[in-house]
């Protein structure tokens, strides 16, 4: 019967040896640890925490010391290299038990043919196409497919739908029409720009040319003028020297004058429309 009563007593004695040594341990080391727990949508998904990698979803409890710490789960079967993993960042505190259930969005590769087509999301610009866009996986996103020349096209991205989507964008015939018309008008006009620049460049350099021979006929008549002694001989000649001098200012503003229009339907003639 004692011996019976002192194993019970010895092996309560154990017991309790071995649970306050639990707790001490506890207190001395593990109580100034917090723990992360990580449960994904995907299960089996790598777990990085900082930059160690700590095993794959589920994660439960991992115990982390006090302060700042990065958590990345990487998504399985990575469909593209722009789809980004998810990460987060968190502070935690001794005795913290941090609990995280992160999602991946899915994500959608949008192709148009012809490419370069604008795509929209609630009237807002996402990019061109070929692009590729990620939205959570509850969520089904319509787009709205644009492209001058084109009728436009709405598409919607469903989770449970493709996720290659490609689109084939019908040409409007009415734009290309406009647009040919709109070429045609430009393109005569230039005709005459042009046309006018080269009439407009001829009489300037014409112009310019006839005021320099104008010019050295007045002087021609002024020098005749100042040499001669015969009174009426003289009247004559600077009577023709103020002709020329006359002329020769007339063409020279005639030369300013084309000059500056050729200049303008130059311009005119070479500027984009």
């Amino acid at each position: 019967m004692f011996s019976s009563i002192s194993r019970k007593i010895l092996s309560g004695l154990i017991l309790t040896f071995l649970v306050c040594t639990h707790l001490h341990a506890q207190d001395s080391g593990h109580g100034k640890m917090a723990s992360i727990t990580v449960i994904s949508d995907v299960a089996g998904s790598l777990v990085i925490v900082d930059e160690d990698s700590v095993g794959t979803t589920p994660i439960i409890a991992h115990p982390v010391p006090k302060g700042e710490h990065r958590i990345t789960v990487q998504r399985l079967n990575k469909q593209s290299w722009f789809a980004s993993d998810w990460s987060g960042t968190y502070n935690v505190e001794p005795g913290d038990s941090l609990v995280l259930n992160p999602s991946f969005n899915e994500i959608y590769h949008i192709q148009s043919r012809p490419y370069g087509a604008r795509v929209y999301k609630d009237n807002e610009l996402q990019g061109k196409t070929p692009l590729v866009l990620e939205f959570p996986a509850s969520e089904e996103s319509n787009l709205v497919l644009e492209k001058d020349g084109y009728f436009s096209q709405t598409v919607k991205c469903n989770p449970m739908g493709a996720h290659l989507i490609k689109v084939i964008l019908e040409a409007d015939d009415n734009y290309w029409v406009e647009q040919e018309v709109i070429q045609k008008k430009i393109k005569s006009k230039l005709s005459r720009h042009k046309k006018y620049t080269y009439l407009s460049t001829a009489l300037s350099f014409a112009s310019g040319v006839g005021a320099v021979l104008l010019k050295k006929q007045a002087d021609k008549y002024y020098d005749g003028y100042k040499k001669e002694i015969d009174p009426e001989k003289m009247d004559e000649l600077f009577s023709k020297a103020e002709k020329y001098d006359r002329l020769s200012t007339a063409a020279f503003g005639a030369f300013q004058v084309s000059f500056g229009f050729s200049l303008y339907f130059f311009v005119k003639s070479n500027a984009r429309h």
